[in-house]
């Protein structure tokens, strides 16, 4: 495995030329499995188990989540709110009103 940092310069350099510097480290690493605590590949295996019950929960997640958003947008676009249903109501009341009084008064005529 290889690592490589690079830090930022200070400040500009004058003829505006990077000049980016790199260390490289390295390190012989016996790879011999028989060094390794038995319980390794098991803890390895519970560590992959729990990434993918982890995914699955994530995937279940972002499925209700988007199940929640069709709801919400269905019931935004279901037709004409309950407000503007009583706003018609109320205006037809008004006019039905006006209108009754308006034919029941004796003309002068």
């Amino acid at each position: 495995m290889s690592v490589v940092t690079l830090q930022a310069q200070k400040e500009y350099p004058p003829d505006m030329q990077c000049k980016d510097k790199f260390l490289l480290e390295s390190t012989i690493v016996n790879n011999d499995a028989d060094e390794l605590p038995p319980d390794t590949s098991q803890a390895v295996q519970r560590a992959r188990d729990e990434r993918d019950a982890v995914f699955r929960q994530t995937q279940q997640l972002q499925q209700e989540l988007e199940v929640l958003k069709r709801r919400k947008n269905r019931r935004s676009d279901a037709g004409f709110s309950l407000k503007f249903a009583l706003l018609v109501g109320l205006i037809g009341l008004v006019v039905g009103f006006l209108l009754k009084l308006l034919m029941s008064s004796p003309s002068t005529e």
